[in-house]
């Protein structure tokens, strides 16, 4: 046939013949979208195929969730008590039994910071010493009141700071349900109706305290104004919250955020576990998808705020100290507003102007 002879030409003529391209497959990606409040799944996205029988990534992709875990971390840590939205903790190099964590930044740290602005910038180290002093257990045991089913290794440590635990998107969308639902848990709705009848779930029961898991989500708010997801803050331009994660490697890439209404779960990265590439974090290859959608998906919605529960107190705070600040800078650059769990309000005022005392000698206060 013609086309035999063509190639015969392309070999007389030394050219070679055309042969067909096998390209190779991209990054996948899952993508959840949940009524956190009902637990309604919208809509899941299983990846880039779409055959009849192929992997759904949205349930069934066992994933590092990297930093997108740390929300667990800080909720166990305010349940304690021990900690507040305005702790100091220092972001300094530690080593753990020869183990050595870095932040994003590799060498890069900030010292004393408040814990809003650890979880809001995403600082391991910090993570870290959280889950220390409130313990694994504690923490483990918040995972499984949020809604965490995967197993958790006994043997995993305090890398589990960091999302050293595989979940599903499925998974993980749901754990950040019950932060938006007030500490609500219940199990993901996929079938509401089985043709006239419809579908009975366990009525949801609580996880966290709403006090508890208004302070988180409180906190993960900062992740969207001012830390690692502020990109997507500011096309939002309505209440939310998430946390951005990267697995170790840049193997997974996620985003988890949510308003009142509507929560959606992104992940991005390889089936074979190759690494995305170099800078793929959470904020660069998940975030743009989330906050596409979500744009899009509230788009002339009516706005609303997350509900302040009982037993969450709202006080004025020194910026430097995170203590009650000193009289005559209660109004001002230097001082913001705080939420508290009550009965956690510092009872120490920071120190005058020209009084102050060192970061370190704070630290060594607590």
């Amino acid at each position: 046939n013609d086309k035999d002879g063509d190639k015969e030409k392309d070999h007389a003529s030394g050219k070679a013949a055309p042969v067909p391209l096998a390209l190779e497959m991209g990054p996948q990606a899952a993508m959840v979208v949940m009524n956190p409040t009902t637990r309604q799944v919208l809509a899941l996205v299983g990846g880039y195929d779409f055959r009849p029988g192929g992997f759904d990534r949205s349930q069934r992709a066992a994933r590092l969730p990297g930093s997108a875990f740390k929300p667990i971390v800080y909720a166990a840590a305010i349940e304690s008590r021990k900690f507040t939205a305005a702790t100091i903790v220092n972001d300094a190099p530690d080593v753990y039994d020869r183990w050595k964590p870095q932040n994003y930044e590799k060498e890069e740290f900030r010292g004393p910071v408040r814990v809003r602005t650890a979880l809001a910038h995403s600082i391991n180290t910090v993570a870290i010493k959280l889950m220390e002093q409130v313990g694994i257990p504690a923490v483990k045991d918040v995972a499984g009141r949020v809604g965490i089913t995967s197993p958790i290794a006994n043997d995993v440590g305090l890398a589990l700071a960091l999302g050293a635990t595989t979940v599903h998107p499925l998974e993980l969308a749901n754990v950040y349900a019950t932060f938006a639902a007030g500490g609500m848990r219940a199990p993901p709705q996929l079938v509401t109706r089985l043709g006239d009848q419809p579908v009975e779930y366990p009525v949801a029961v609580e996880g966290l305290q709403p006090d508890v898991a208004y302070v988180v989500v409180s906190l993960m708010r900062s992740v969207l104004q001012e830390g690692t997801a502020a990109s997507a803050g500011g096309r939002l331009r309505r209440p939310a919250a998430g946390k951005t994660g990267t697995s170790n490697g840049m193997r997974d890439a996620w985003f988890v955020g949510f308003t009142p209404d509507l929560l959606a779960a992104v992940w991005v990265g390889f089936d074979d576990q190759r690494k995305l590439g170099r800078g793929e974090a959470g904020s660069k290859t998940a975030l743009p998808i989330w906050t596409e959608f979500m744009t899009k998906a509230l788009t002339g919605q009516p706005i609303r705020d997350f509900a302040q529960p009982p037993g969450v107190v709202v006080q004025r705070i020194d910026k430097a100290t995170g203590l009650l600040p000193p009289p005559g800078k209660e109004i001002g650059a230097d001082s913001f507003d705080e939420v508290f769990l009550q009965g956690t309000v510092p009872a120490e005022t920071a120190p005058a102007p020209g009084q102050e005392k060192s970061a370190d000698e704070l630290l060594l206060e607590q």
